[in-house]
């Protein structure tokens, strides 16, 4: 894989590593810039943070839309009956003056 730099000086010259990993997956850490990383508007912790298809990517100044070559289906939708109990609890009365 290549590195490319941003040229802004909000971006540190190796602010970010995003890897692949052997499954398959993106994994993108800070590499102790000042500004951080931020995903999704949440910093990215030192552990690193998986990539998601439609991640927003923040990287100093700059921003980035994290997409797959194919993105994956839309997730299923299971919609289950609610199951309502007695507006009131089983044990109160009601009295009526």
């Amino acid at each position: 894989m290549t590195s490319a730099p941003l040229l802004d000086p909000s971006v540190a010259g190796i602010h970010a590593r995003l890897t692949r990993q052997a499954a398959g997956d993106y994994l993108i850490r800070d590499q102790g810039s000042i500004a951080g990383t931020w995903i999704n508007f949440e910093l990215v912790p030192d552990e690193g943070h998986l990539l998601k298809h439609g991640d927003l990517i923040h990287i100093g100044r700059q921003v980035f839309r994290f997409r797959l070559p194919t993105s994956p289906p839309p997730p299923e939708v299971r919609i289950y009956p609610a199951k309502f109990s007695s507006l009131e609890p089983e044990d109160s009365q009601e009295t009526s003056t």
